[in-house]
């Protein structure tokens, strides 16, 4: 148990994480293995480690990155929404119906799949007409199919919300009337969380006990109160903002338990790093640390050999060589 007790050794705080370990070593197995299908002749397994070593670390500083990046971008959307409350704040009024001034439903027509065909062909021309409190709204036909796809988008004022959203699918002839081929109905009141809802609905024929076939893909979002809406969004951001900050910690957490035995091998290969702070580390690398790291070195050398057994790494590929 030599190494491991090494390994322990090297870390200030508790045990080396064992996870942690196997990683590095998986990626050192890697440049091995590759090394050997090159046919070179001898393998320097300190280096390859230490190769590995950084790797593993790069893959976390990234995934740190990628977590600070995401932080400050919600931060701005935070302090965005935070403006935008205030403003609602100042000039939202409430109309006779209990809803606010200015309310709007917006619905996106994205697609419809399994239509009734309708032409000689067994195909149809599908277009789709939207309407609620007086106002209507209709897509672009799409020649020849049972699988239309629109992607159209409307806005509607809403001032009561006591209508229906209808939805009603026809199909374009040129020398008659359209054909029925479908419709559904919506509450708003299934929408007042303000959040964009993009389900699939069943159309229904004009006759509820007639079987029929076809459904419509549609997007709808209807905002009723600002200030509800930027007091909701301001609550979600503050739940993103914990989980940014749990996953911020967890990954500080995995970079100091994988550096806590092997962080002196950052100083062992000066060309992998440019910036900074490992340039004053080169400089400063003499007398009493220069000493301490050669020691560091060959102390992990000597102990090398009986990571297979004391990991848990029974005859890896670059333990047999």
């Amino acid at each position: 148990m030599q190494f491991k007790q090494f390994l322990d050794s090297r870390c200030k705080k508790g045990n080396y994480n064992p996870e942690m370990v196997k990683s590095i070593f998986d990626r050192m197995n890697e440049h091995v293995d590759i090394e050997k299908g090159s046919k070179k002749v001898s393998v320097d397994y300190l280096n390859e480690f230490s190769d590995a070593f950084i790797e593993v670390e790069e893959v976390y500083k990234r995934k740190q990155l990628e977590i600070l990046s995401k932080k400050n971008m919600h931060t701005d959307q935070k302090y965005e929404f935070e403006d935008r409350y205030k403003e609602a704040k100042a000039i939202e009024k409430t109309n006779s119906h209990g809803i606010m001034e200015g309310s709007y439903l917006t619905v996106r027509i994205i697609e419809a799949r399994n239509l009734k065909p309708m032409n000689d062909n067994n195909t149809s021309d599908p277009y789709v007409v939207v309407s609620i409190e007086g106002q209507k709204e209709e897509t672009q036909f799409v020649e020849m199919t049972l699988n239309p796809k629109w992607d159209e988008t409307f806005k509607f004022d809403i001032k009561t919300a006591k209508d229906l959203l209808e939805v009603l699918v026809l199909d374009r002839d040129l020398y008659s009337a359209d054909d029925f081929q479908g419709k559904m109905a919506l509450n708003l009141m299934d929408f007042r969380d303000q959040m964009k809802t993009d389900k699939w609905y069943d159309l229904q024929s004009t006759n509820t006990k007639d079987m029929w076939q076809g459904e419509i893909r549609v997007e709808v979002q209807w905002i009723h109160s600002r200030i509800k809406f930027f007091e909701d969004l301001l609550h979600r951001l503050d739940q993103i903002s914990k989980d940014d900050n749990t996953q911020r910690n967890e990954i500080e957490k995995s970079l100091k338990e994988l550096r806590a035995p092997f962080g002196f091998l950052e100083y062992l290969d000066y060309g992998h790093f440019e910036d900074d702070d490992i340039t004053r580390a080169k400089d400063a690398a003499s007398g009493q640390l220069s000493a301490q790291l050669n020691h560091i070195e060959k102390k992990f050398a000597v102990n090398l050999d009986e990571i297979a057994d004391n990991m848990g790494f029974r005859q890896p590929p670059w333990y047999r060589w």
